[in-house]
């Protein structure tokens, strides 16, 4: 069994990315509810079903219940489909915190692959193994260019995986001295080679 926090940069269609639009928010409860004629999901993303939230804005000290048909972007349909326990924890600049629960690591792969698929860019911030603990990450960082490990370093300086985020993609290409694009490419082939080198032998 594995857990992890991920945090997952949601595509706009999302539940999660209207949310957001409201301001930051604490997800006090969240469930998917499938139709019940549709059967258990099973390989395809379970889509028949809506989203229920029930969020709390610090901010102006308000709750809010959100009801959404849930859709091919929907994140909570991957954790449904890999029959994975995942708790939302809070919705920041469309960056939503969620705590997962896997049976077991290809699971766990599965998941991200679908995120994926769904338009969403995933950041690992920790995985405990339900046996054993904390897992050692064990990554071959010589896949990893200088190019891609600066940009990596400075957004870890810079606060850029920090929730809410402290500084953006514009604040890391002025101190790099490049383009957003270039910063972006080069964050995210750094970030896909370190979760594929958690997994593979």
């Amino acid at each position: 069994m594995l857990r992890a926090r991920l945090a997952i940069d949601v595509h706009p269609d999302s539940h999660f990315g209207v949310v957001s639009e409201s301001g930051d928010a604490e997800v006090l409860n969240h469930q998917l509810k499938l139709d019940p004629s549709a059967g258990e999901p099973s390989g395809n993303l379970a889509t028949d079903g809506e989203c229920h939230s029930v969020l709390f804005y610090p901010e102006t000290d308000r709750q809010e219940y959100v009801v959404t048909r849930a859709t091919d972007h929907c994140i909570s349909t991957v954790f449904a489909t890999e029959h994975c326990l995942a708790e939302p924890k809070s919705v920041s600049d469309g960056v939503v915190t969620v705590r997962v629960v896997a049976p077991r690591k290809q699971t766990f792969k599965r998941v991200l692959g679908l995120l994926a698929d769904c338009g969403a860019e995933v950041s690992v911030k920790w995985l405990l193994n339900g046996k054993q603990g904390r897992l050692p990450v064990k990554t071959d960082v010589a896949q990893i260019t200088d190019k891609q490990r600066e940009a990596i370093e400075t957004a870890l300086e810079k606060g850029y995986y920090e929730n809410p985020r402290q500084a953006s993609l514009s604040d890391l290409a002025e101190e790099l001295g490049v383009t957003d694009s270039a910063v972006s490419q080069r964050l995210g082939s750094a970030e896909t080679k370190l979760v594929k080198s958690l997994f593979e032998p």
